[in-house]
């Protein structure tokens, strides 16, 4: 079983991505945090195949958490989609030199999310 931790302070992105994901593969085990704070804590302890983390949010934002994930996580190599509205040529930079493995910006057609995630977790089907 594939695990995902979806990271968005926007409850009602977080639903849609849970959603979008679960009616692909009802096999995913996806859990959320609404903050990279929270993200991070859980991060520490439990172990993820993927995370998607939104770049702009209070606190901690996106590149933070991507940043930290990379430098201090359990699993450093993990992938990590930013799903954001940045989609200044500036953003998109600094998260691939920060490590972002995949850049989705919204608005985002499901299918994109869906074929991000398959090719990130090796699906075959």
């Amino acid at each position: 079983m594939k695990r995902i931790l979806i990271v968005d302070d926007q409850d009602g992105m977080r639903t849609m991505v849970r959603d979008i994901l679960e009616e692909w593969d009802d096999t995913l085990a996806i859990e959320d945090e609404d903050n990279g704070f929270t993200a991070l804590a859980r991060l520490e302890k439990e172990a993820y195949d993927l995370l998607i983390c939104d770049v702009k949010m209070p606190k901690l934002n996106g590149f933070e958490v991507l940043n930290a994930v990379r430098q201090a996580c359990s699993n450093p190599q993990m992938p990590v989609i930013m799903l954001t509205a940045e989609a200044d040529p500036i953003s998109i930079a600094r998260g691939a030199t920060l490590g972002a493995t995949s850049y989705l910006t919204k608005p985002f057609n499901s299918q994109d999310l869906i074929s991000n995630v398959q090719a990130l977790l090796k699906f075959t089907s």
